[in-house]
């Protein structure tokens, strides 16, 4: 008989690689196929990541209770809530700035609660510093949303986070992780591919909520180490720092945005794994 912990590890991985990634790749080349509108080619593919991730949620974590028991229940709402919320008519950088500040404020808030409630410092320390650094990655990813380079963005957030979930003693939260990662790279690559455009606003909104729900439900609830998760705020900003020394007019390229992005991402793994030091247990 073979290592059951290794037969764990490979179902899982088949469950956040291969059905989000399918599910959610399928599901934007659809519209591609019948020779929909780009743009509601592009809605469609923010739509096809949101659900190819949350498909990997369901085979991973299961369906979510409702009313939500614990944290892991409430990233499914959360992430709907992001994508209606996402879907209102275009706003202003401020309102949008405003709606953005809502979200992530609530879902540091919603999944840190029981944590909060004891009235101790840290936690409400950590919740301001995570609801502020989403918000301003939230941000970033709204203005890169029509270009591919917002989606490789969000894409690296989702395979930074997976390490540091892994080492914080978490498989599970690991997996979802990388199901966020496997969704947008297929629905990303699908959009890229057929008009070098990036998956729009609604999906790298809704699954940037997902990402940093993640990330509070590792500070919050898991042995891993807070500083870990640190590094993953500057991979939004990939773009701005890869572009730093050109023509402001002229977005980087992809290629180079990677590159950027691809620091804080082994940052984050070095860090997890450093500081860390614990087996993963579930």
């Amino acid at each position: 008989m073979g290592d059951p912990f290794a037969s764990m590890l490979r179902e899982l991985l088949l469950h956040s690689t291969v059905l989000p990634a399918g599910v959610a790749g399928v599901l934007a080349l659809v519209p591609f196929l019948v020779g929909s509108s780009k743009p509601f080619a592009r809605a469609s593919a923010g739509a096809a990541l949101v659900i190819g991730a949350l498909a990997g949620y369901l085979v991973i974590a299961g369906v979510p209770a409702f009313p939500p028991i614990g944290a892991i229940d409430k990233l499914v709402y959360l992430t709907a809530l992001a994508f209606l919320a996402s879907c209102l008519p275009t706003l202003d950088r401020r309102l949008r700035l405003c709606l953005l500040a809502v979200l992530s404020a609530a879902t540091v808030l919603w999944i840190g609660w029981p944590r909060l409630e004891t009235g101790a410092a840290s936690p409400w320390m950590a919740a301001a510093l995570l609801a502020v650094a989403a918000t301003a990655a939230l941000d970033r990813l709204a203005e890169s949303a029509d270009r591919p380079q917002g989606t490789a963005m969000l894409a690296l957030a989702g395979l930074a986070l997976a390490p540091v979930a892994f080492y914080a003693a978490s498989v599970s939260l690991a997996s979802l992780a990388f199901a966020a990662f496997a969704a947008t790279l297929a629905a990303g690559a699908v959009v890229g591919i057929a008009g070098d455009s990036g998956v729009g606003r609604v999906g790298l909104i809704a699954g940037g909520v997902l990402v940093a729900g993640l990330a509070a439900i590792v500070v919050f609830y898991t042995a891993g180490a807070p500083l870990a998760v640190v590094p993953l705020a500057a991979i939004a900003f990939s773009e701005r720092l890869a572009g730093w020394r050109q023509d402001p007019s002229a977005a980087p390229t992809l290629g180079s945005v990677i590159v950027v992005g691809l620091v804080p991402v082994l940052a984050s793994a070095v860090l997890a794994l450093t500081l860390s030091g614990h087996a993963p247990v579930y």
